[in-house]
């Protein structure tokens, strides 16, 4: 079993219980709305012996209705998902995500709704009343707006999906959850970065779960002045994956000029896992930029610029 099934196997046994959760809380809504319809059958007169207006029991009835059919509608949509795609109850992925966060604006939608019952607000007429100061939020809050629309992308898509392990931007790690307003990711140092979903659809991004992740790549850049080192920074670094050889595929290790331009050589090292290792891509990567430097002081060499 490879990386990419192991992380999946371990999503599958950590998110049931969220569904288990799930389905206890509708339970216990069901019951309430039954308990709520009965008693506005069976016992009519409670209203006007307790003096409870009509505005509250029709807005608390909208919103209990609304929010289940919500409620049963992702369920089975979700329970169809799951049973045709063969997977095991409590699964997680962007589909499941998407129509989750769907069901939540529909009932936050329903909520206004119900409050509009309850104040005897006419949705037509308040609409058109505060259409310039709606318009002014709108506006003003796009950004959010548009940030929350890319989330639904993003989640509706197969290109990122949770537990993938990503490099955007600066931050490197893998997606940990998706949200309608940002991407959570656990780097390489276990820190959990926030990053805006707008900026994940305008920025360059390199999904190494779904491409080949056993390709291991260093870039750092030399003076030309010093590229006289070039043999002796590749021996260097073939000993540094000395420890790790059982993990390394022969022969696969390489060191490659990528760009030459006036000033400085950018360079690149690659070399490929045959069974892709986190904490082992971690240590040989701090250990050939400990190398890099090491031997640029060893030879005196200064100027030296490393890049992840």
């Amino acid at each position: 079993m490879d990386a990419e099934n192991i992380e999946n196997v371990a999503v599958e046994e950590t998110v049931p219980k969220k569904e288990i959760k799930k389905r206890f809380v509708f339970i216990l809504k069901l019951i309430f709305f039954t308990g709520i319809i009965y008693l506005q059958f069976r016992y009519p007169e409670l209203r006007e012996e307790y003096g409870i207006s009509s505005n509250i029991i029709d807005a608390i009835l909208f919103y209990i209705t609304a929010h289940m059919i919500i409620s049963f509608s992702r369920l089975a949509i979700v329970y169809l998902y799951i049973k045709r795609s063969g997977r095991q109850v409590g699964f997680m992925n962007n589909f499941i995500l998407g129509v989750n966060q769907i069901a939540n604006i529909l009932s936050f939608i329903m909520f206004i709704f119900a409050l509009f019952l309850l104040f005897d607000i006419k949705a037509g007429e308040f609409f058109t009343s505060i259409s310039i100061v709606a318009a002014a939020i709108a506006l003003i809050s796009k950004d959010y707006i548009s940030n929350m629309i890319n989330g639904m992308i993003i989640m509706f898509s197969d290109e990122l999906s949770l537990e993938d392990y990503v490099k955007v931007g600066a931050h490197r790690g893998k997606i940990s959850n998706i949200t309608l307003l940002n991407m959570h990711i656990i780097n390489d140092d276990d820190d959990l970065v926030y990053v805006p979903n707008n900026y994940i659809l305008s920025s360059d991004v390199v999904n190494f779960t779904k491409h080949d992740i056993q390709k291991i790549t260093l870039e750092f850049e030399l003076n030309q002045i010093h590229l006289k080192h070039y043999e002796r920074l590749k021996t260097d670094f073939d000993k540094v994956l000395q420890p790790y050889k059982k993990n390394i595929k022969k022969d696969s290790q390489v060191l490659k000029v990528l760009k030459v331009t006036k000033d400085s050589v950018q360079l690149k090292y690659q070399f490929r896992f045959i069974r892709w290792d986190k904490s082992m891509e971690k240590d040989i990567r701090r250990n050939i930029h400990e190398c890099i430097i090491a031997t640029l002081n060893e030879q005196e060499i200064m100027g030296v610029k490393i890049e992840n």
